[in-house]
């Protein structure tokens, strides 16, 4: 906090002394616009990110029991569903058995443990048994094979359906699978009994998990600091450049080449929000539709939206490079006045 208390101090400075020169009526180079609108822009930033730690050197471990419940609860439900292309990790093909998970009131606590004090492991399991854990009712069942999808897990992580059959189909269950399924059943109860897994979750590798990137959903975040982020802070930052209205350019094609600049990217953010949930609003539309032909219509329009999209954020790109090499440019045409300096002890008391 104290490095940023720093740097915004700074930033703060510079941008009271650009508007000490605007109320004296000294000119702004385009140079000092364009850098009090990244300073101001830099301010808001840091005002959002504030609470974020500098320099983190190692990452913050979450343990406990708590942790671990959902820990294995997230491996049970998410999707083990990707094309493998990591040297270290194995690839099986889809078991056709799966566990079918419903509640269940008829297991005692002295049954469970009962059944983890065990020690003829592994525990063999007949299509269609089942064991009762933590009020719930794992059984384990057979389905058609899906030779097209591929479960990755590392070499020394195999799962029970990744693991070879026995006579008439039997699974082998070692201690490791039950007491997973114990913890991920308090999980489960703890979120009221639900089997599904989290929206867009998907798994990478063995235990890691990432979620697809967009700058328009940040989790935990208010719905304030999301506006700022995703449209007042750009905006407001673009607004800035219309400083430079009135300066004196080398040419009068490069003034008019800023100005439209200036109120391209100023509108520019907005469009891109516009586009951003347009298109997320059509695929989420596109996967809850039962009809097909509706469904791949919703999906097209979908991406050619998304496809539309780089278009204002080239330009806003573009805009923004204009900006910094037209400030680098003005350097060698600026007017006597823009050398001379704001006297701040007209704001400030003092002493003479």
């Amino acid at each position: 906090m104290l490095a940023k208390a720093l740097l915004v101090s700074q930033l703060l400075y510079f941008s009271v002394s650009c508007a000490a020169r605007l109320a004296q009526k000294l000119p702004l180079t385009l140079l000092e616009v364009w850098t009090l609108a990244h300073a101001l822009g830099a301010i808001g930033i840091y005002f959002i990110w504030w609470k974020k730690p500098f320099d983190a050197a190692e990452p913050i471990v979450i343990g406990g029991e708590q942790a671990q419940e959902f820990a294995a609860y997230f491996q049970m439900v998410a999707p083990h569903t990707v094309t493998p292309s990591y040297r270290d990790i194995q690839a099986y093909p889809e078991a056709t058995h799966y566990l079918h998970i419903t509640t269940s009131t008829e297991s005692s606590q002295d049954e469970q443990a009962d059944l983890l004090k065990r020690k003829d492991w592994p525990l063999t399991l007949h299509p269609g048994e089942f064991i009762h854990l933590e009020g719930y009712r794992f059984t384990v069942r057979i389905r058609k094979p899906d030779p097209g999808s591929d479960i990755v897990f590392a070499k020394t992580l195999r799962p029970w359906y990744a693991r070879k059959r026995g006579p008439y189909g039997t699974v082998s269950i070692s201690k490791a699978d039950v007491q997973r399924w114990r913890l991920a059943a308090r999980a489960a109860t703890r979120l009221g009994g639900l089997w599904e897994r989290p929206g867009e979750m998907k798994l990478r590798r063995t235990f890691e998990f990432w979620e697809p990137f967009s700058s328009f959903e940040a989790p935990g975040a208010s719905a304030l600091v999301q506006f700022a982020a995703d449209w007042a802070l750009p905006t407001v930052c673009a607004l800035f450049h219309v400083l430079g209205w009135n300066a004196a350019f080398p040419t009068l094609a490069e003034r008019i080449l800023w100005r439209v600049g200036a109120v391209a990217s100023s509108v520019l953010p907005t469009s891109i929000v516009i586009f951003v949930n347009l298109g997320q609003g059509l695929n989420a539309r596109a996967a809850s539709t039962s009809n097909p032909l509706l469904s791949y219509i919703l999906r097209t329009l979908s991406w050619a939206v998304w496809a539309l999209l780089i278009v204002p954020t080239s330009l806003y790109v573009l805009s923004n490079l204009y900006f910094f090499v037209e400030s680098l440019r003005q350097l060698f045409y600026l007017q006597d006045d823009a050398f001379l300096l704001p006297s701040f002890s007209v704001y400030f008391p003092h002493f003479s």
